[in-house]
């Protein structure tokens, strides 16, 4: 029954496709992406997800992690106002992307403000989680969790924002990737600290 359903969806699909002729992706293509409305959360609430590859037969453990880490930090989950849920979808025709997406009423981003506007960030909150260190508080519970990722056998696609990538080479790669970065930034103004890789000294010249 379920099958005969589908069939019947993808004719009315392929007769709205033929009527509709090249037309059909013309709205699309001016506009292929949706506004990044998933940069803030409900309530002005800042957001950031931490996920992993992995494939479906590690889909259920990777759940399990993310789930058992979480509880495991019940108390920080409280005293950041945190919300969180999981993002779970197909990735080709074996993979599955387990993503966590944190919220939690933390100070304003300068950079999503530029996009988003500023209506709904509240502003006594968000100074008030700032001086308790809200933001360090999020940085180590997403460590944690890309750890309890990294336990299942997960990858990454944002390797080179949110995840230690040196630390997971080999010495000859790690040696190739240090000398790329000392030839091309040897003041190490670029992102430091990014990639794994040490950040120059406090008061170094970075200019």
């Amino acid at each position: 029954a379920a099958e005969a359903v589908a069939d019947a969806c993808l004719v009315q699909v392929e007769a709205a496709c033929l009527a509709a002729g090249a037309g059909l992706l013309a709205p699309w293509l001016a506009e292929p992406f949706p506004p990044p409305r998933m940069l803030r959360g409900v309530d002005g609430r800042r957001w950031v997800p931490v996920h992993g590859l992995v494939p479906q037969s590690r889909a259920a453990a990777a759940l399990d992690a993310l789930d058992a880490m979480m509880s495991q930090q019940r108390a920080a989950v409280a005293a950041l106002d945190l919300r969180w849920s999981i993002a779970c979808p197909a990735v080709g025709a074996g993979g599955v992307l387990v993503e966590a997406n944190l919220t939690w009423p933390g100070p304003p981003n300068p950079v999503v403000d530029h996009y988003l506007g500023e209506a709904g960030v509240d502003a006594a909150r968000a100074s008030h989680l700032t001086a308790r260190g809200g933001l360090a508080q999020v940085a180590r519970l997403r460590e944690r969790l890309t750890g309890a990722l990294d336990a299942v056998g997960a990858t990454h696609m944002q390797v080179g924002r949110a995840y230690p990538y040196r630390p997971r080479l080999d010495p000859v790669a790690a040696s190739l990737l240090d000398g790329v970065k000392t030839l091309f930034d040897p003041r190490g103004a670029l992102n430091p600290g990014v990639l794994g890789l040490e950040p120059p000294p406090p008061g170094g010249d970075r200019r």
